[in-house]
This record gives structure tokens, sequence and C-alpha cells, in this order.
């Protein structure tokens, strides 16, 4: 039996022996066919922010919130990743299929839409990367871009050349994913600057 019972599971996955649940905004995974039990949050946002409908494929489970996100994780739901590319802003997801590299997924009031699995798996980070910024060197303005594997907190910070502390440009619990920060230093003097994250 899965661990918490006082969850309403709205949703359910099969593949082998790795079974899915979806209750809350919770995924529980089980490898040995419902014997033993992992949970994972999925960090979505708002008042309707279950786990209505789940598909598996292979190594890839996607999580349909109620509210219209779409999470994907590729290790089993141990880390998500939002992807609601190309979807209408305001939606409210009620089923949700994989068929060949396909993803199909049903709304309220917005129709059938139809994905590419590949399109969506391609977007998640295998590893941290914190990426040169662009342009380098720059006037007043620089992007800075880094990749995470995991949900973590983020802190990204910039140094002058003395290891001096000049700003904090993030700092947030933040989803797997590849981000971007417009950094503005319009306000600094010249020089030269150090990013860590």
């Amino acid at each position: 039996i899965c661990p918490n019972i006082n969850v309403v599971f709205r949703s359910l996955a099969v593949s082998g022996t790795n079974v899915f649940a979806g209750g809350g905004n919770e995924v529980y995974f089980s490898s040995d066919s419902g014997i033993n039990w992992t949970i994972t949050s999925i960090n979505a946002a708002g008042p309707y922010s279950e786990v209505d409908v789940l598909a598996v494929s292979g190594d890839f489970i996607i999580a349909g919130i109620f509210s219209g996100d779409i999470f994907i994780s590729n290790n089993y739901g141990k880390t998500w990743i939002q992807s609601n590319h190309g979807l209408p802003s305001s939606f409210l997801c009620f089923a949700l299929t994989i068929n060949g590299n396909d993803i199909f997924l049903g709304t309220f009031q917005h129709g059938v839409w139809r994905r590419s699995l590949l399109d969506e798996i391609k977007d998640i980070p295998n590893e941290f990367v914190l990426f040169q910024n662009y342009p380098n060197p720059f006037n007043s303005g620089t992007v800075i871009s880094y990749s995470l594997p995991l949900a973590y907190n983020v802190i990204l910070i910039i140094y002058n050349p003395l290891g001096q502390l000049v700003k904090i440009l993030e700092k947030e619990f933040k989803n797997s994913g590849t981000y971007y920060f417009n950094f503005n230093a319009s306000d600094l003097p010249s020089g030269i600057y150090f990013y860590k994250l």
C-alpha cells in the first residue's frame, strides 16, 4: 500500500515494475510493483497545484497539474522541470498520454494539444552549469545563464577582484531548468567583476 492513505490520489501510471501515483502536489514512486515507495514534491504554484494526470515513457514521467502546468522528470520523479512551451497561458489539465514520441494533453476549453516528447526532454539539463556571460566585455548590461539538473536554492552573486561582495542578483528556490539573468551594471564603476552560482 502507498504510505500516505490521507492523500487523494488522482492519477496512476505504470511501466513494468515502476508505479507512479499522483496525490496532492506529490508523486509517489515504487520500483518494485508497489512494495516500497519514495515521495517527491512538485513545486507548482497556485491554489490548484494537485497532480491531476501522469504518463510514463521509458525513463521519463510527465505530470499534468490541475491548474495547467506540465512537469517532466527524466529520473523517475526525483527532480522535475516545468515545461509549458507552446501551451495556453491559462488552462485546466484533465487528460495526458504518450504515444510514441508525442504527448497528448486534454484540457478544459482549450482542446487537445500534441507536443513532441523529444522537444520537451532536450530541455532537461543533466548537470549544474554556469555559462560564460554574453556579451563580454560589456558596457552596462550582460546576460548570465545557468542550468540546474535539480530543484535547488540558488544564490547568484557578483564579486569584485578583491573578493568583496558587490551584489546578490538572485536568492531563491528554482526548479530544474536553464535560467537567464539580465545583469544591469550601469550603477557600478567600470572594472572587472566575477560571478558565482
